[in-house]
């Protein structure tokens, strides 16, 4: 059950990032990487409101946000003790890229 459900939200969020991360690895695969490693990698752009830097160099937006939240929901349901929030510049050119290499995870605007 846990595993459906967080399989449902890393689903949901390839959709939101435009399917192009279909062919990246599989949301168990990153799901494994968070378990081991605490680190949810979250890839970010220059591109207001979804993401960008705000005045204090903060990563900030509406998909920060969604990620953030996930992120929260992710530490809850596979019971880790703390969960940190890696956040990876990306650029158009270096986006697939990155998701293929895993550099950044499935959060990605």
């Amino acid at each position: 059950m846990r595993r459906s459900l967080l399989l449902g939200w890393c689903s949901l969020l390839v959709m939101m990032s435009g399917g192009e991360a279909a062919h990246a690895t599989t949301p168990i695969d990153s799901l494994e990487r968070i378990e081991a490693t605490g680190v949810l990698r979250v890839g970010y752009g220059d591109t207001a409101p979804f993401s960008y830097l705000d005045n204090q160099g903060n990563v900030v937006g509406y998909s920060i946000d969604i990620c953030q939240r996930l992120a929260k929901q992710l530490q809850v349901q596979l019971d880790l003790p703390s969960l940190e929030i890696a956040y990876v510049y990306r650029t158009p050119s270096n986006r697939v890229q990155l998701l293929n290499s895993g550099d950044s995870g499935r959060c990605v605007n």
